[in-house]
């Protein structure tokens, strides 16, 4: 628990400060320095939800990590997303469509620079018939690289 004691001290009591909260609990170990080992999703949180020392934000945090260790939506690198969302009065089918829904529209999706599968996608893009391909396949990657 002193592993995540940071992380819940710091959240706020918004749907965006809990969600986040709740996504890097879930990504924490629960032992320093270990390669292997249980990560916070097998703590047993369903004793924490009725604690009295919580706040609220930090309640509704719980609450979050506890719907979302029962919803089986995972993204591309198999991580419970944040549920920036108020889960409450939804079933989980409900839950879950909604996350997956989140997932396609989140900012970090949308904005991987290799979205549009182009190598130079910041590169100024000069394409003329000369048989100087070589010399402007190589100024467009001091471009885009800075070298």
């Amino acid at each position: 628990m002193n592993r995540v004691k940071p992380i819940l001290n710091s959240v706020e009591n918004s749907e965006n400060s809990t969600g986040r909260a709740q996504y890097k609990i879930l990504q924490t170990r629960q032992r320093r320095g270990t390669i292997r080992g249980p990560y916070m999703n097998s703590f047993n949180w369903s004793k924490l939800k009725n604690d009295q020392r919580l706040s609220a934000a930090q309640k509704k945090t719980v609450n979050k990590i506890l719907v979302s260790l029962n919803v089986p939506a995972r993204d591309k690198f198999r991580n419970r997303p944040a549920i920036t969302f108020d889960p409450s009065g939804m079933s989980i089918a409900q839950v879950n469509a909604k996350v997956i829904a989140s997932i396609a529209t989140r900012p970090a999706a949308q904005a991987s620079p290799n979205a549009n599968g182009n190598t130079f996608y910041n590169a100024k893009q000069t394409f003329n018939n000369n048989k100087n391909q070589a010399l402007q396949t190589a100024r467009q990657h001091r471009e885009a690289f800075g070298n």
